[in-house]
């Protein structure tokens, strides 16, 4: 498990948040293809695609802090289709489906 201090300490680490930028862009990508896609979600890969700096902040701290479970190595670690599904997650969390 990783430690407070180590999650806050990841939030410096470029490598990650460069990896979560383009997951975050991928999804963007797949949700704006996507015509059954939520207008919530749209919204948000229209967003991302634009202001994609201020987009990502909020979905790296909602990944660090998903992975509080996981150690230090695990999170840096973490492959490319861990991320791509942990940012995936943490968009259907923020946009779900529309009712």
């Amino acid at each position: 498990m990783a430690t407070l201090t180590e999650l806050v300490t990841l939030f410096s680490d470029s490598g990650l948040r460069n990896r979560i930028t383009a997951a975050a862009i991928i999804k963007a990508q797949t949700v704006l293809v996507d015509a059954n896609a939520p207008t919530a979600r749209k919204a948000w890969a229209e967003t991302c695609l634009s202001n994609t700096t201020g987009t990502v902040e909020m979905l790296f701290k909602y990944v660090l802090a998903a992975s509080k479970e996981a150690s230090l190595a695990n999170i840096t670690g973490a492959s490319d289709e861990a991320i791509q599904s942990a940012v995936n997650a943490a968009i259907d969390a923020v946009y779900p489906a529309e009712a």
